[in-house]
């Protein structure tokens, strides 16, 4: 979304352990930052990954309708990540909504994220299926 946001009409993310958060200090893929980087994948073959993200387009996906949504119950403690801002899918979710709308309000936008919390769900696929479905769709 935040790559592409004119090949995306609608969305919705379900129970997500990372976002890309709206600070340009933190190097792509946890933030809006630059990443420079050599990724050696054997011996023979490197790949030189060199990604500036692009601030207009985050703000363009702030107007792409999109559903977070997360069990109640995903609490399970995760690995930090930089930029992240909660130890579970559920703040970590919650947060990053938040952390989007005040990215959009500060250069004049009223994101169209929303946060979708579901009770008595944890992290589970078929538990959230029928509420992803009904998000994409409305």
């Amino acid at each position: 979304m935040v790559t592409h946001p004119d090949a995306v009409e609608r969305a919705v993310i379900s129970s997500a352990a990372t976002y890309p958060q709206p600070q340009p200090d933190v190097a792509w893929p946890f933030g809006m930052g630059a990443l420079h980087a050599e990724i050696q994948w054997d011996e023979n073959s490197t790949t030189i990954v060199d990604i500036n993200p692009d601030e207009q387009k985050w703000l363009e996906a702030t107007q792409i309708p999109l559903t977070v949504i997360v069990g109640m119950n995903d609490t399970s403690e995760l690995p930090s990540f930089p930029g992240q801002k909660g130890s579970n899918r559920f703040t970590i979710a919650q947060n990053w909504v938040s952390d989007m709308a005040l990215f959009a309000r500060e250069n004049g936008f009223e994101s169209q994220f929303q946060f979708e919390m579901i009770p008595g769900a944890g992290h589970s696929l078929i538990g959230l299926l029928p509420h992803s479905q009904e998000a994409l769709f409305r």
